[in-house]
Formats: structure tokens, sequence, C-alpha cells
């Protein structure tokens, strides 16, 4: 129960933040969640699913094989980071 409540705790933090849109912190990160449709390399819309855990999950494009971990949630995809290509 503990670990539903931490989880929860997080995903509404990160929540909070993203309808933020908190562009630094005070070390002078920066922080970036964006919307995710599209590859940045090529511009393609297709994607291949990869390995999910929770909400976070790996596609990679059909096109040029870039991979990216982003979240799934029912507002939306949203960038995380880029991951290393698909070989």
């Amino acid at each position: 129960m503990a670990s539903l409540l931490t989880m929860w705790t997080r995903l509404k933090n990160w929540w909070r933040e993203l309808r933020r849109n908190t562009e630094s912190r005070e070390d002078d990160t920066m922080v970036r969640v964006t919307r995710f449709t599209k590859c940045y390399h090529c511009g393609s819309e297709h994607f291949d699913p990869g390995p999910r855990a929770g909400a976070a999950m790996h596609v990679y494009c059909n096109e040029c094989g870039a991979g990216y971990n982003v979240f799934d949630l029912p507002y939306g995809v949203y960038l995380d980071k880029e991951i290393e290509p698909r070989v």
C-alpha cells in the first residue's frame, strides 16, 4: 500500500510540474516536458512500441530507428528523453 501511495505522490508532483511548465530550477537545470507526436530526426509519426513500465515506455521510429522514452498518459504522450536507437 505504501508503494502505491508513493507512486501516486510522485505522479501528482510530476503533473503539477507539468502544469506549471517550469522552465528552470535553482540549480539552473532546464525542465522540458514536451508533447510527443513525431520523430525529431525524420518527422515520421509511426512508431514501434518497446518495453513498458507503468506509464513510461520506449518507442522506436519506423523510418530511422530513433528511440525515445515517453510517458503515455490519458491526456497525451510526453517525451521524457531520447534513448539509444534501434539497431
